[in-house]
């Protein structure tokens, strides 16, 4: 089951699911999909995706493409919060899905409001969530596996590696180009920018402890996308500092542990 015959399931019609589709990328459900570790990094600036499309707002309100978003919206937070509450063994109940929902068109609704845009995407019927969503919600679960189980260093190798951070750095220093992933964080730390790193990377270290250690999961259970978002990174800064103690910040300070230990063998 894809998010096209998810629609047509539902009524909607092909080429208007495909625009819609098409207009908003795929959703966060692709972007979740195709992510590097940790995935919910791509949930740092929820619900963005859908707000950033303003422009075609008007023609998605349409009959039937109204409904095709609506239906990707819901297929999003669905797979989103359906994947943390299994990880947590618990069921999602229906008020949950409700409640993402409502704050999501909210913010639809608020853009239109402020910027004269109309007609406005709303919500305009009940999305059965059944058995065909489930696949969706597998395959987020199978990416949060994957991402608890990787190896943490390889991962920063990696993330640094490929980062801004590290490109503008080859710029000034010209030996890092020859640099190999796997001694990255060492040529940034002969480089004498491992603490300047440490400090552009933080959110991502923060998003991949809580993703280890489940607190992204377990802020969901009562908590919006977004605010569970936000509590894990100013969380993530308490944790640096020794101003909390729990797991999600014992793991923080032992990725940043081991980032420095790596930086020291030079």
């Amino acid at each position: 089951m894809d998010y096209i015959g998810l629609a047509l399931k539902n009524g909607i019609d092909k080429e208007k699911a495909i625009y819609v589709y098409k207009i908003l990328n795929g959703g966060y459900f692709m972007k979740l999909y195709y992510a590097k570790t940790p995935i919910i990094n791509e949930l740092k600036n929820w619900p963005t995706l859908y707000l950033k499309k303003k422009k075609y707002f008007p023609k998605i309100a349409s009959p039937k493409y109204n409904e095709a978003m609506q239906l990707l919206i819901t297929l999003d937070i669905y797979s989103i919060l359906g994947t943390s509450f299994r990880l947590l063994k618990t069921s999602l109940e229906k008020k949950r899905l409700e409640d993402e929902l409502k704050k999501v068109y909210d913010k639809i609704s608020e853009i239109c409001n402020n910027e004269n845009i109309f007609p406005c995407p709303m919500r305009t019927f009940d999305v059965n969530t059944n058995q065909d969503f489930e696949p969706f919600i597998q395959d987020l679960f199978e990416k949060r596996l994957r991402d608890q189980k990787a190896d943490i260093m390889s991962t920063i190798e990696e993330i640094a590696y490929n980062s801004e951070f590290f490109e503008e750095l080859k710029k000034e220093v010209n030996w890092l180009k020859a640099i190999k992933v796997e001694n990255t964080i060492r040529g940034i730390a002969l480089a004498g920018k491992l603490e300047e790193f440490l400090d552009n990377i933080q959110d991502i270290v923060y998003l991949l402890s809580s993703e280890r250690t489940l607190y992204f999961d377990a802020l969901l259970l009562s908590n919006s996308i977004e605010d569970s978002i936000k509590k894990i990174l100013e969380d993530g800064r308490k944790a640096i500092k020794n101003e909390i103690n729990n797991e999600f910040s014992k793991d923080v300070n032992y990725i940043y542990a081991l980032i420095r230990q790596q930086g020291s063998y030079i």
